[in-house]
């Protein structure tokens, strides 16, 4: 029975000991981080924005939803779980022919809260608005004109996996999987487009 006991004071003394440590390392470092990620949208669930065949028969879309995606934005920590994360990004999806494109780009802006899962995971959610949402048509394609989109606020859920924090002097990489659902509107027609997509990201915080 006392050695139980012993064992179970031992536990409890290491686990405040850890929390201890990663509450010192927040006092002892600036509570804000600087990021910047580059990744890649899956939206083949999301609306046709354009949609037709090249030269040579091959079918293209150009997806509300899909596309490269870089951002870039500050975190803010709260205390040794809780942070906010404010970002600005660029987002692009383009047919890839040579003599014509069409391209659809937007500038979202999110606010999203995180909790830290341990040294590694991190959950966060919260708003988006992808501002500036507009399909450009260029070269033998010219013709189709330019459309400017109205955003409607969407939803950002966000599970990120980093190296420990303070592990890396240059800072920390990671990895991010974020769920979007969010809507565009064409104001002259009433025509909604659904641009809800699954990202995946490289992140770097510093």
């Amino acid at each position: 029975m006392r050695s139980i006991a012993i064992a179970a004071i031992a536990i409890a003394i290491s686990s405040g000991a850890a929390a201890q440590s990663r509450n010192t390392e927040l006092q002892t470092a600036s509570p804000w981080q600087f990021f910047g990620s580059m990744g890649w949208n899956f939206g083949d669930g999301s609306s046709d924005l354009v949609k037709g065949t090249y030269t040579n028969g091959s079918p293209f879309a150009i997806k509300a939803g899909n596309g490269l995606a870089v951002a870039a934005g500050v975190s803010y920590s709260l205390n040794a779980n809780t942070d906010l994360q404010f970002s600005v990004g660029h987002e692009r999806t383009t047919t890839a022919s040579s003599d014509g494109e069409f391209a659809f780009t937007r500038v979202p802006v999110e606010l999203l809260g995180f909790y830290n899962l341990g040294d590694h995971w991190r959950l966060g959610g919260g708003l988006r608005l992808a501002t500036s949402a507009r399909l450009e048509s260029t070269g033998s394609v010219s013709s189709v004109g330019n459309y400017t989109f109205s955003p409607k606020p969407g939803y950002v859920l966000e599970a990120q996996y980093l190296t420990k924090r303070n592990a890396n002097p240059l800072g920390r990489f990671g990895i991010s999987f974020k769920l979007v659902d969010e809507s565009f509107e064409y104001a002259p027609t009433n025509y909604t487009a659904k641009g809800h997509h699954l990202g995946v990201s490289l992140i770097y915080y510093r």
